[in-house]
């Protein structure tokens, strides 16, 4: 099952990469400068810096997630220049509704959408029709999405929903204008005002609606340490949050891939090329008065107001990558020079020379990914060389299918137990129900998310621990011994009940004496008859039988 898995990753990465090369295609009319940008992007795929990884990294949903953005990018750079493309709508209603159903960040990437777009309205393009295909995919997106989580009031709560009721609204009330420069602006103003009310009402029944936002804000903005929430507490702990702005993390991020990382420097300063090329040709176009192309400042804006997000929450990296791989290969593309308005003679000689270009800085992608390919795979799919944890995680699951029923002799189901991203890899490989995963869009979710991390990995008395599982029905614990993580533990205490909390002074390196893990690995739960009992142990992977 896992090669299976893997297989199909690559597989449907490569469906992604494929877009990504048809967008550039498109946009700077050179399929070579297409294929620069299809290997620049795969080269990122195979190291952390896109977090992307998702080949060995098996619970991450942005795998299967992604792909469908860049279709739906791919779609939308068609419909900017030709929006009444009906094959190119449905597919972006089709790609981005599904994008939205996989990944609880997709309301940043559909903000992004929306922004890009209606910033390059703002700015007097002829897009009146695209901006309003536009809005009829995200209401329909946010429309789809919501019935998918049974009407979890997730999507009416995002800052992105609120800005398309309020640009569709604004846009209405400007309907049968004539659409001028002023009007758009005052359009704009129209719409920040029903966004502010729409936010205002939504606090209303949701006071705590905006404090991760604000937490979030303090902490990249003003180095605030102490977050008030417990989802940001679980977030800012995180090293890859801190990357971007500390050095010495981000160098152990990139450890090992260096060649990688110069190579995301290069295209940087290629994406800086090509924004810079962009403004002339807005600045050209302005002053001739000539036909004016909304795509290349529309996927300029896009990656700016992604690139804005990423510095805020660094995981969004996936998505600005691929997008940062776009705009690097235009400058390889002819369109772009023909956009700023070289002359005839020079386009006709780039021509010729930006395709050899691309097709060298292919080569050396090419490259740069052979040289570090082969640790990933030794350390992601190769079973001679796989890492110790992963090996430990087949065996255990291999033991769970081959030992435990589906139903118990005394009628019960098995169910498991566990920390949330541990109990995703047994929801995937095992018939077993399971009681939490990392699915962060519904809001019994994060309840249940919380309540894992508090009474299993917290400092809970092992009675309450009990109580808590026999409440759910479970059967089995998997417990991790790497989720142990003390100086998390001590974090989130303060969001935990008094008794549940751990204390920094409750001993050194991971407080064994006052953790449910131990009580339940080593004491049975302290009580006699005991209240678990261990059934099988490999590498840092407990499975753990709670005693009726």
């Amino acid at each position: 099952p896992f090669l299976f898995y893997s297989g199909s990753l690559l597989v449907w990465s490569a469906v992604g990469v494929a877009a990504l090369t048809f967008t550039v295609a498109r946009l700077g009319r050179s399929e070579f400068a297409g294929v620069f940008c299809g290997g620049l992007y795969t080269m990122m795929l195979a190291v952390p810096v896109s977090r992307a990884i998702g080949i060995h990294v098996i619970a991450l949903r942005e795998n299967f997630a992604v792909p469908l953005l860049q279709i739906a990018v791919a779609a939308l750079t068609i419909l900017v220049r030709t929006p009444g493309s009906r094959s190119a709508w449905a597919v972006c209603l089709v790609s981005s509704a599904l994008f939205m159903v996989f990944w609880q960040f997709g309301p940043f990437v559909m903000l992004s959408q929306l922004v890009a777009t209606y910033g390059v309205y703002l700015l007097g393009y002829d897009v009146c029709s695209f901006l309003r295909l536009v809005l009829v995919v995200h209401v329909l997106v946010g429309g789809i999405n919501t019935a998918a989580l049974f009407f979890n009031p997730f999507v009416l709560h995002s800052v992105w929903f609120q800005g398309v009721l309020a640009v569709l609204v604004a846009h209405l009330a400007f309907w049968r204008s004539t659409r001028t420069t002023t009007q758009r602006w005052m359009e704009a103003g129209v719409a920040l005002g029903v966004f502010g009310v729409v936010r205002a009402v939504m606090n209303l029944f949701n006071p705590d609606l905006d404090k991760h936002v604000y937490d979030m804000l303090a902490d990249k903005l003003f180095r605030k340490a102490a977050p008030g929430t417990f989802d940001a507490a679980v977030y800012f702990n995180m090293n890859e949050f801190r990357s971007l702005l500390e050095p010495a993390v981000w160098q152990q991020e990139v450890e090992g891939v260096e060649p990688v990382y110069r190579a995301l420097k290069v295209a940087y300063g290629l994406c800086l090329v090509a924004v810079v090329a962009s403004l002339v040709g807005f600045v050209r176009e302005l002053y001739t008065k000539s036909h004016r192309d909304a795509a290349f400042p529309w996927h300029v804006a896009h990656l700016a107001v992604l690139t804005g997000m990423m510095t805020l929450v660094w995981r969004l990296r996936v998505l600005a990558l691929p997008f940062a791989c776009v705009l690097a290969a235009l400058p390889l593309a002819p369109g772009l020079w023909e956009h700023v308005g070289f002359p005839n003679l020079l386009t006709r000689f780039l021509r010729v020379v930006l395709p050899l270009g691309s097709l060298g800085a292919a080569g050396y992608c090419a490259t740069l990914y052979a040289s570090t390919i082969g640790e990933i795979y030794a350390s992601g799919l190769d079973p001679d060389t796989e890492l110790d944890e992963r090996v430990a995680q087949f065996k255990m699951l291999e033991f769970m299918n081959e030992n435990l029923p589906l139903v118990g002799k005394s009628g019960r189901r098995t169910v498991v137990a566990g920390d949330a991203v541990t109990l995703s890899i047994v929801r995937m490989s095992t018939p077993f129900p399971v009681t939490a995963h990392p699915h962060y869009e519904h809001p019994f979710a994060r309840q249940r998310f919380r309540e894992a991390k508090e009474m299993l990995y917290g400092c809970a008395p092992p009675q309450e621990v009990y109580d808590y599982l026999i409440s759910l029905n479970v059967t089995h614990v998997l417990l991790d011994v790497l989720r142990l993580a003390p100086h998390q533990a001590i974090d989130l205490s303060k969001f935990y009940e008094p008794s549940r909390r751990c204390e920094a002074s409750m001993g050194q390196g991971i407080m064994g004496t006052r953790r449910p893990f131990f009580h339940m690995v080593f004491g049975g739960g302290q009580t006699d008859p005991p209240l678990f009992r261990p059934e099988h142990v490999v590498g840092p992977l407990v499975l753990v039988k709670v005693m009726r």
